[in-house]
């Protein structure tokens, strides 16, 4: 099993980053978003780039991300993720959007 020090993956996610912000590439971060400072950081590096950043959030109600959840561990695609969870990750997600479309230059949200 490959195991790595989360404090090193963050400094080498850090270096790539700057590097391709660097040389103008687009990049995209996939995620939830529940990590804001984080993710405050990587709309930071772009705009010192001089990049234009952008946040999308596609917006799934609570009922639907539990019941997406429960079928993706009875197909066998991943364990069950505990309800409260799944619950705080998408109160996290929405509430941060908030926050993140304050220092983005486009905020898109989609309703799914």
């Amino acid at each position: 099993m490959f195991t790595i020090d989360c404090f090193k993956a963050a400094a080498m996610v850090k270096k790539e980053l700057l590097k391709s912000f660097a040389d103008g590439k687009s990049v995209a971060n996939v995620g939830t978003g529940a990590g804001m400072p984080a993710t405050l950081n990587k709309f930071k590096w772009a705009a010192e780039a001089g990049l234009k950043t952008a946040v999308v959030l596609v917006d799934v109600p609570l009922k639907t991300a539990l019941k997406r959840n429960q079928e993706r561990a009875d197909a066998g695609k991943q364990g069950l993720i505990p309800e409260w969870k799944v619950e705080k990750v998408n109160n996290a997600a929405r509430d941060n959007f908030k926050e993140y479309k304050k220092v983005t230059d486009y905020a898109i949200l989609i309703k799914n």
